[in-house]
C-alpha cells in the first residue's frame, strides 16, 4: 500500500513539474503567426535578426531600457529590451522608432514621424477607422493606435496583443 501512494505521489509530482514546464516555455516560445508591427518588421521577430534587417550597427542603436532581473529559478524569464533608433526613415518620413522586445520577441514598435497625420495618409493604416479612437486592431494580431508621449511628441504605435498579453500576465503572477 505505501509502494502505491509513494507511486502516485511521484506520478502528480512529475505531472506538475511538467505543466510548470510548458508554462515556462510559453515565456519563450515563437508563435508560429507573426504580425506586421510597422516598418516592415513582424512581431516575435528576436532583437539580432531585427538588427540584420534594418541594417543597423551597434551605434545606430541607442538602449532605452535593458532588463534582466535575477529570478529564482522556478520563475519564467522576464527580459525587455527597448531600444531607439534615431531619424530612421519610413514611407519618407523621419523620426525615431522606438522596438521593445519581451523576451527576445519583438513586441512593440512606435514611430515619432514629423507629422502624425502626414504619415498616416501616406500608410496603409484605415486613417477612417482609426478616428477618434485610442486603437484599431487590425487580424491577426496588431494593435495600431496614436498617442503622445510623456514630453507631448506624438507617435504611431504598432503591438502584437498575445505578447503585451503575455507580459502583463507575468507581471500579475510572479511581480
Amino acid at each position: 500500500m505505501f509502494k502505491q501512494i509513494l507511486t502516485a505521489l511521484c506520478i502528480v509530482s512529475l505531472l506538475c513539474g511538467c505543466s510548470s514546464g510548458l508554462e515556462f516555455d510559453e515565456y519563450l516560445e515563437v508563435d508560429e503567426i507573426q504580425t506586421p508591427l510597422g516598418a516592415g518588421l513582424l512581431s516575435y521577430t528576436a532583437y539580432d535578426r531585427v538588427k540584420t534587417q534594418l541594417k543597423l550597427q551597434d551605434s545606430d542603436i541607442v538602449i532605452i531600457e535593458d532588463s534582466k532581473p535575477k529570478l529564482p529559478s522556478h520563475v519564467p524569464p522576464f527580459n525587455i529590451l527597448t531600444i531607439k533608433i534615431p531619424d530612421f526613415e519610413i514611407l519618407g518620413d523621419r523620426g525615431d522608432l522606438v522596438l521593445s522586445f519581451f523576451n527576445d520577441r519583438l513586441m512593440e514598435t512606435r514611430f515619432y514621424p514629423p507629422s502624425t497625420s502626414d504619415f498616416l495618409n501616406k500608410s496603409s493604416i484605415d486613417v477612417n477607422r482609426l478616428g477618434d479612437r485610442t486603437k484599431i486592431v487590425v487580424k491577426p494580431y496588431t494593435n495600431i493606435w496614436l498617442y503622445k508621449d510623456f514630453e507631448d511628441k506624438e507617435y504611431v504605435g504598432w503591438a502584437d496583443v498575445r505578447l503585451i498579453k503575455q507580459t502583463s500576465m507575468w507581471i500579475k503572477k510572479y511581480s
